[in-house]
């Protein structure tokens, strides 16, 4: 791309990204004016803050100028990022990088992933993708080819479930075994428990050809979308009925952190993620003031520690926060004494996949 159009694109990727986290924002109005957090509140539901509490936006590049050089260190694993539509129902915002030419998000996400230091990342697939797509891999794998840090994860679809359709699922996992890494299941999105028989099929492919299974727990951004099926108790079940399964709740069950903690505690086959605990503005009120959001200091951060670090993931649920400013703050939370297992060395044991030396023409470090 030329100067002039990747400017214009970092002003589109600003203006999207803003948009989208204020629209994201979780819904916890009274959750964050109880907490007292005015100004992160406010900056998180687009209100007013008060006269004197106000703190001057950042730009894009600030933001970046203040983060540290994470190309120059080892680079890291991102588990749980969106690189594309991922086609929900009612799923509210859309995709910064929707509708772009390949070649201009190819390029885009080089950039991200050289600021955010990510080595490998992994990318969700879409519903609705039909025989063709089962696991709806395709805009996903089409970026895949333009960078190769790229893995696609498979949506598996509770309704689909007759043999025409899962041995095209199969199909799908055969061709795609060099870039598939994983299931997901977009519980609460698809109305179905993890027990359902819908994704029993899946779990048996799961299990037969060693993926793990990813399930979407806790909060929802859908109209359409019911809380009850994404609860993380749901996966006791299928986590006992399967023990060669490894499953990964992503989100660590935000916000029923210790639900979620239960599950790792009971199931030495469930893991979790980090994904989804920041939007940008929430992220950026966190850079500025130092100040841990509620759900850090009284759920997140005590889970983290009362479960240990040895199953749990990194992951930045990109595009909601840019993925510098994330990882940033997820390292202010970890001990650093943790961070090589839950930025890396995890995902690379979970995912069977290798920790990736990223940046080797560049300024990468040891």
């Amino acid at each position: 791309m030329t100067k002039d159009v990747q400017e214009k694109a970092i002003r589109q990727d600003a203006e999207s990204e803003d948009a989208y986290s204020r629209q994201r924002a979780y819904g916890r109005r009274d959750f964050l004016k109880w907490a007292g957090l005015s100004v992160a509140a406010a900056s998180l539901l687009g209100e007013d803050t008060p006269t004197g509490a106000q703190t001057a936006a950042s730009t894009p590049e600030e933001t970046l100028a203040s983060l540290p050089r994470y190309d120059r260190m080892e680079p890291i694993i991102d588990v749980h990022m969106h690189a594309v539509e991922n086609r929900l129902e009612g799923l509210k915002g859309t995709h910064p990088e929707a509708g772009l030419p390949v070649a201009d998000v190819a390029a885009r996400f080089q950039a991200i992933l050289r600021e955010s230091g990510t080595g490998l990342l992994f990318g969700m697939g879409a519903v609705n993708g039909g025989t063709s797509d089962p696991l709806g891999l395709k805009a996903t794998l089409t970026l895949a080819e333009r960078i190769p840090e790229l893995r696609v994860i498979g949506i598996i679809d509770p309704r689909q479930r007759d043999k025409a359709y899962l041995k095209a699922v199969e199909a799908q996992i055969e061709r795609e075994r060099g870039k598939l890494v994983a299931f997901k299941a977009y519980l609460g999105y698809l109305n179905a428990y993890p027990a359902d028989r819908g994704y029993q099929p899946y779990y048996r492919l799961a299990a037969q050809y060693g993926l793990p299974v990813v399930f979407h727990t806790g909060d929802v951004y859908s109209t359409k979308g019911l809380l009850k099926y994404a609860h993380p108790l749901g996966i006791d079940e299928v986590a006992v009925a399967y023990p060669k399964v490894q499953f990964v709740l992503a989100h660590f069950g935000c916000p029923w952190y210790w639900d979620a903690t239960e599950m790792l505690w009971k199931n030495d086959n469930v893991w979790a993620d980090l994904s989804g605990q920041l939007v940008t503005s929430s992220a950026e009120a966190f850079r500025k003031t130092g100040q841990l959001p509620p759900w850090f200091t009284h759920g997140l951060v005590p889970a983290m520690e009362s479960t240990g670090y040895d199953r749990i993931l990194y992951g930045s649920d990109y595009p909601v926060c840019p993925m510098a400013l994330y990882r940033w703050a997820m390292e202010k939370v970890i001990p650093p004494d943790q961070h090589a297992k839950v930025f890396r060395e995890n995902a690379a044991k979970l995912f069977q996949v290798p920790v990736q030396r990223a940046f080797a023409s560049g300024t990468g470090s040891a």
